[in-house]
């Protein structure tokens, strides 16, 4: 490598690193502001990681020159360890800004009249004491979750200890106290096993004074995830408490019982932020030096200017002229579109989310059926019940429809699609007994039962092969718990149907064609 090289490959690590500390600070003062202005207040976690994925999607499209400059058999190692590094960082970064917007709040001694205000306005409170007159705790206070052996299989079992104390105070507040333990004896016998629990149980209950004991640092628990399984024990422990019955979840006040003696206001981070930063700056600094390859850059260059020439005339002609590739794929966008509705408006990976998916139109039978909201059976199949859910139904879905594509416009499969959706969702309603349905399966079985029609009337077997094991493979999968067999089988006769009528109506118009 000559001079003129090393000077360029420095180059790019300056530009890469730069364009990651430039980024961060922008992702800084938008995770600032969303916690300072509390915008999406039922966002979770998986809303902050997806913002934190697309950062690193835009810093690699930032630097994807420099990342194409590596000589090939070391430029996937970069391609795949570079956003590691960068997802670290804005993870750091988020976790720094947090703490810092965080407010703090230290109580000498907690008693009646004194700094009950604090509660659920106030991120962290130390209380150095506490009378225990002031936290009541319920005939049933502690919620236990473990493993039985008709249903654990070999596995280790995990007792869940969740202690609820009520801040008499103010009946919201709920102070939380949880510790996990695990039995690893897997042939252990049920008795044995019960009687370990309770040994446990016993173990961890505490009074309400011991809980403060030398202080501690109450955690205000917002997030969703984080919440759910406090929500789930604060059910069980007031179930037999007038007060409670009917509050809405949002209105409790969880604090959490932490082992912190002092506040985290983000010490860890600003050594982690600076650390993963050099540590990037000398990976960079030994792959360029040893790997950059000048001419791989420069063409790396012209096929993006290329590219940005492509987009303008594309632009100029109009999109209108392209509404067929629009059609086939706008399901599919749709679909992610929606679980990033669902992730900023509060859905939890450790619940069913049953209430947010009702709200954003699953097909719930009550209300299709009798308050007559028909438009229920379409707008389901757009909701997914987790992200394996969304990914299994877009990679059939896609491959399904870009394999059609080479027969068929694109706005006539969009309409097979959403028909056969339709269709199976009429089949739920008939034949299924679950209260609530969403996910796209059936339009997918029906897409892969119209491949199968399409193979066998054009006698092109081979072209059978994959939806024929796919539909298989799906079949079987819907025996498991929580899967619409009725919704599958409809898509699936909703797709032999369409794909039946559509060889017929096209073998005809082949036939005048020809006369």
């Amino acid at each position: 490598m000559t001079d003129i090289d090393s000077k360029k490959a420095y180059h790019g690590v300056v530009y890469i690193i730069l364009s990651s500390i430039i980024l961060g600070v922008v992702w800084g003062f938008v995770r600032w502001q969303w916690l300072t202005h509390v915008f999406w207040p039922n966002a979770g976690f998986g809303a902050k990681i997806f913002l934190i994925a697309l950062f690193v999607v835009v810093h690699l499209i930032v630097c994807r020159h420099w990342i194409f400059s590596i000589r090939d058999d070391v430029e996937k190692y970069v391609w795949w360890g570079m956003p590691i590094l960068t997802f670290f960082f804005f993870f750091a970064i988020s976790n720094y800004v947090e703490k810092k917007n965080a407010s703090c709040a230290v109580v000498a001694n907690l008693s009646v009249g004194n700094e009950q205000h604090l509660f659920g306005k106030t991120d962290y409170i130390k209380v150095n004491s506490i009378e225990d007159s002031l936290l009541y705790v319920p005939q049933r206070h502690f919620d236990v979750s473990f493993h039985t052996e008709e249903d654990r299989h070999g596995r280790n079992i995990v007792l869940v200890y969740t202690e609820i104390k009520l801040l008499s105070l103010d009946w919201r507040v709920f102070v939380c106290y949880q510790r996990e333990s695990t039995h690893k004896d897997n042939f252990a016998s049920k008795d044995e096993i019960n009687k370990w629990a309770r040994e446990q149980v016993k173990l961890h209950a505490t009074s309400p004074s011991s809980l403060i004991t030398d202080g501690v640092i109450l955690r205000h628990i917002k997030a969703k995830e984080e919440r759910q399984p406090y929500v789930n024990a604060i059910r069980k422990t007031t179930q037999d408490l007038s007060y409670y019955v009917g509050m809405p979840e949002d209105e409790y006040i969880v604090y959490e019982v932490t082992d912190s003696k002092t506040f985290d206001l983000g010490e860890k981070e600003t050594m982690g932020i600076p650390f993963l930063l050099i540590l990037e700056t000398l990976l960079l600094l030994f792959v360029f030096s040893m790997f950059f390859v000048r001419e791989e850059y420069a063409q790396s260059v012209e096929a993006s200017r290329a590219f940005m020439d492509r987009l303008r005339i594309l632009r100029s002609e109009g999109l209108l002229r392209h509404i067929d590739t629009l059609l086939l794929y706008s399901p599919m966008v749709v679909m992610v579109l929606m679980f990033l509705v669902l992730l900023f408006d509060g859905f939890s990976f450790n619940s069913d989310n049953i209430d947010l998916l009702v709200k954003w139109g699953a097909l719930d039978k009550t209300l299709t059926l009798e308050q007559h909201e028909w438009w229920r059976l379409l707008t389901y199949g757009f909701l997914h019940a987790g992200p394996i859910h969304l990914i299994g139904n877009l990679f059939c879905g896609v491959v399904c429809l870009t394999l059609l594509n080479a027969l068929y416009r694109g706005r006539f499969l969009f309409g097979v699609f959403m028909a056969s959706m339709v269709l199976s969702g009429v089949s739920i309603l008939l034949f299924s007994t679950a209260s609530v349905t969403v996910g796209a399966s059936g339009g997918v079985f029906a897409m892969l039962a119209f491949c199968v029609v399409t193979a066998i009337a054009t006698k092109a077997t081979s072209f059978a092969i994959w939806p024929g094991v796919m539909i298989v493979i799906n079949l079987l999968n819907s025996f498991g718990n929580g899967i619409s067999m009725s919704g599958h089988l409809g898509g699936l006769a909703a797709g032999v149907l369409l794909g039946v009528l559509t060889t017929i109506l096209h073998l005809g118009r082949m036939k005048d064609e020809e006369a």
